[in-house]
């Protein structure tokens, strides 16, 4: 099965056409932690885009790893952490 490549979503990134971007983590997320359904434990948040999910996990006591296929969410994702704290 093939898909969008890397340099796909690197350029979506470039662009700044990240349309699929909420600004914060996801609604179900959000839930699943309120509730007490998912309690801080080692997770990986694959195609992590600009971080929200990372964020929200580590705030919360997650030892979380955020991955994706472009440098640019990557380096979001870190510089949105160090602003954080």
């Amino acid at each position: 099965m093939s898909g969008p490549t890397p340099d796909f979503w690197q350029e979506r990134f470039d662009k700044q056409e990240t349309r699929w971007d909420r600004g914060g983590p996801s609604p179900q997320l959000l839930a699943w932690l309120d509730s007490g359904e998912l309690t801080p434990c080692r997770i990986a948040v694959p195609g992590c885009g600009k971080g929200w999910e990372v964020l929200e996990l580590a705030q919360r006591g997650f030892e979380v790893v955020g991955l994706d296929y472009t440098a640019a969410a990557v380096e979001h994702t870190r510089s949105l952490l160090a602003s954080q704290g």
